[in-house]
């Protein structure tokens, strides 16, 4: 006589993939979004590494750095005789505002500022760049300073 072998009904594997389903819908948000504040950080902290290189090669160089958005790549260029750098814009990272800016020859440009809104956080993000000494700090919408680019 052969003895009877337990197993899963038919039921009681679509309630438990049902349940994984389930866990896995609610995990994936949350670490997209955890993808995408971290695409935005890595975006600030390359572009003050691309800002004080402009200033390096404009002072060492003795050439103006134009630095321009791209509305339609999503892309901030700093281009000088040396050649062209560019970084790219997160897609959750907004450019309201974007004046071109000159370094000059001695590191000074004009003072003004750039605004970005991040779609994932919904926060105001102002670049005030410094006149003279060409620097920028990175202010939230509340006005706390972020990073102060010297």
């Amino acid at each position: 006589m052969k003895a009877k072998q337990k197993a899963f009904t038919f039921l009681e594997s679509i309630i438990v993939l049902g349940i994984a389903a389930l866990l896995v819908l609610i995990t994936i948000p949350n670490f997209t979004k955890g993808q995408q504040i971290m695409a935005e950080d890595r975006f600030w902290r390359l572009l003050r590494y691309e800002w004080r290189r402009a200033q390096l090669r404009a002072e060492v160089g003795h050439q103006y750095i134009v630095i321009r958005y791209n509305k339609v790549g999503a892309t901030l260029y700093f281009r000088g005789n040396d050649g062209i750098r560019e970084i790219e814009i997160p897609q959750t990272l907004k450019v309201i505002c974007f004046n071109e800016v000159t370094i000059s020859p001695t590191g000074y440009t004009r003072a003004r500022t750039q605004i970005f809104k991040s779609t994932v956080n919904n926060r105001l993000y102002r670049m005030k760049i410094q006149l003279a000494w060409g620097g920028y700090r990175l202010e939230e919408g509340d006005g706390r300073g972020l990073y102060d680019g010297r």
